[in-house]
């Protein structure tokens, strides 16, 4: 588990080096509300094949484009967290959702019909 969660300093050479350093062992990466994130280092992920939890909440220079090859190559990722991206569509959401991919804090009123329900468990992944 990683979480650079709310650093402003957080960027596109840190998501790249957890990428690159721990892409056979990284299962879980929190990078929400790291502005400055890009696809340039999101789509590095696509490495990392045991990634099952992915939350990108208020990463603002992510869109679509990146996280559906995330999820086409992860064949691990079971749980997004998307929430106010504003280059993420609700197209996006909806593919995710056919894909069985639950949706965390899905933006939009009837966005998904999964939802993970199970608050403490994402309070363990991601030690809010």
């Amino acid at each position: 588990v990683v979480s650079t969660q709310s650093t402003g300093y957080t960027n596109d050479e840190a998501v790249s080096d957890c990428a690159t350093f721990f892409k056979d062992h990284l299962e879980c990466l929190n990078i929400a509300k790291c502005y400055k994130v890009t696809d340039a280092s999101l789509n590095l992920l696509v490495h990392c094949s045991k990634l099952r939890i992915l939350k990108i909440t208020s990463c603002w220079r992510v869109n679509d484009w990146s996280v559906r090859r995330i999820v086409e190559s992860c064949r691990e990722i079971q749980q997004v967290a998307i929430d106010d991206c504003r280059s993420i569509t609700k197209s996006l959401m909806f593919d995710l959702n056919e894909k069985g991919v639950l949706l965390l804090e899905a933006i939009g009123e009837g966005t998904s019909e999964k939802w993970d329900l199970s608050e403490s468990y994402l309070q363990r992944m991601f030690r809010f």
